[in-house]
């Protein structure tokens, strides 16, 4: 197609809306066929005691499903880790953005089933503060415990973002 056809094509063209979101921030929680039950409400949260024991880890692996650098104004990443149990299996996905002095934000999707009650649990937390915010408790917990800790992709600071939702739902 010649430039001249392409531009006609388009004359009629007088607004053009682009919703894109170049944070790349999803609040994906996983995807359901049609033939699957259905996730209910539930106030039974994912049993940490049962993943806190010392059970073998036959499986386990992380998959890096995106990674960009915001044009050198932070970055946002996509990751889901599996870790598979004789008894149960747990996994994580997880999206992270850091807005360089401006926000960070934090989604985790975790699916846990339990093997011998066929049990599935999904826990989605949304959370997001300002940079300021984390920054100002970064020094807090520097000049306390003399620790230092980095705006990084693993950070166990992230706990202390500001809860936006969180749900739990299960399914039997």
């Amino acid at each position: 197609m010649l430039r001249k056809d392409r531009e006609k094509k388009h004359e009629g063209i007088t607004e053009v809306v682009k919703p894109f979101d170049w944070s790349y921030s999803t609040d994906y929680k996983g995807t359901l066929t049609s033939a699957s039950p259905v996730f209910e409400p539930t106030t039974s949260p994912i049993p940490l005691d049962l993943l806190r024991r010392p059970d073998p880890i036959l499986f386990f692996d992380e998959v890096m499903l995106y990674e960009d650098e915001m044009a050198d104004n932070g970055i946002t990443m996509y990751s889901c880790k599996i870790r598979v149990m004789p008894a149960r299996l747990l996994l994580l996905c997880r999206f992270f953005m850091r807005l360089d002095n401006v926000l960070l934000r934090i989604r985790d999707t975790r699916i846990y089933i339990e093997f011998a009650t066929g049990e599935v649990i999904r826990e989605y937390v949304a959370k997001e503060d300002s940079y300021e915010a984390v920054r100002h408790v970064r020094q807090l917990l520097r000049r306390i415990h003399g620790t230092h800790t980095d705006f990084t992709f693993r950070s166990s600071q992230w706990k202390d973002l500001m809860c936006q939702h969180s749900s739990e739902t299960r399914m039997l």
